[in-house]
């Protein structure tokens, strides 16, 4: 690659306190098929060693960081401004890329597609177990309906063409959201442009006992939301012409609201959520899976759920 030149991939990494992994995930972008690549690893004010993890590699990574923590949205969008290349590429710092993840993902960008994506392996840190994310084909080309429905992309394994985002950067990631940031700028993409499926997995997602998104549900909640009313002000007619995969949508933020509140012990809360989830989406398991919950914990209904061929959460 010359120096002064453009990179074809930027891969943006966001961190915070992750050092326990960091270096592992940086480590397999440099172990890439397609060495055309640039880093920018945006450190969200961490305090353990990710400074000097970024300095034990050359310069094709470009390290930034913010003195104070802020909202993750706000860290992927700064990390964003400083991307060179045609091609922005997604790696958490507790994931890995598989060494063919870049050069699949740019070869399938053909016509107006946006967004590319990829299966990917569900590696669980305490045992060692990998299993595979999708089980079946998920929808590609014009793909928002199918989102709306069942949002099915993970960041791991998506990459996007940077000039399918407007300058505007009050378009990229919500500034605010800490959880479902990508979920919105996704679904948005998916809107305008169509999207296509590497059917291989590209990228491994690592699940333990400090995975935000397990810790922190109520975000999802909120920001989920938020999404909707985002889309209702963006799409003309959204709600009526995507009045089915709406309500499938919010039965899902209602499923997440009862296993809230049957995690806090609020019994009562969470039956009442569960039966509105099966209220807005009939079609669900949700009655088997409130069932289940009088008896078994939620680790349970994980697993129940990806056994019917959903991801995991």
């Amino acid at each position: 690659m010359n120096p002064a030149a453009p990179p074809l991939v930027t891969v943006v990494i966001n961190a915070y306190n992750g050092a326990q992994y960091l270096r592992e995930a940086i480590e397999s972008v440099y172990a890439q098929s397609l060495q055309d690549f640039e880093i920018v690893l945006f450190d969200d004010a961490s305090t353990d060693a990710t400074p000097e993890i970024a300095r034990g590699f050359d310069k094709r990574l470009r390290y930034a960081r913010s003195e104070q923590l802020i909202p993750l949205g706000e860290a992927r969008n700064m990390a964003l401004a400083l991307a060179r290349g045609k091609y922005i590429s997604f790696l958490d710092q507790d994931d890995l890329f598989l060494p063919k993840k870049l050069e699949r993902q740019v070869a399938a960008f053909q016509g107006d597609v946006a967004l590319v994506f990829s299966n990917s392996i569900q590696l669980w840190e305490k045992t060692g177990k990998e299993v595979l994310h999708y089980r079946s084909r998920p929808a590609d080309g014009d793909a928002f309906r199918a989102l709306l429905r069942w949002y099915y992309l993970s960041i791991n394994t998506v990459m996007i063409r940077r000039d399918a985002l407007p300058e505007d950067r009050n378009w990229w990631f919500p500034s605010t959201f800490r959880m479902c940031e990508e979920t919105d700028l996704f679904l948005r993409l998916a809107y305008k442009y169509p999207i296509a499926y590497v059917d291989e997995p590209l990228a491994k997602y690592r699940i333990h006992d400090k995975n935000f998104s397990k810790c922190h549900r109520e975000f999802l909640v909120i920001e989920e939301n938020a999404i909707m009313e985002r889309l209702a002000g963006l799409i003309p007619d959204f709600t009526s012409r995507y009045a089915d995969e709406i309500s499938v949508y919010r039965a899902e933020i209602r499923r997440a609201e009862a296993q809230i509140r049957w995690k806090e012990g609020r019994r009562c809360g969470a039956w009442t959520a569960y039966l509105d989830a099966l209220r807005l989406n009939p079609r669900a398991v949700y009655l088997c899976e409130l069932l289940l919950s009088v008896f078994f914990p939620i680790e349970v209904l994980r697993a129940v759920r990806q056994w019917i061929g959903k991801p995991a959460i």
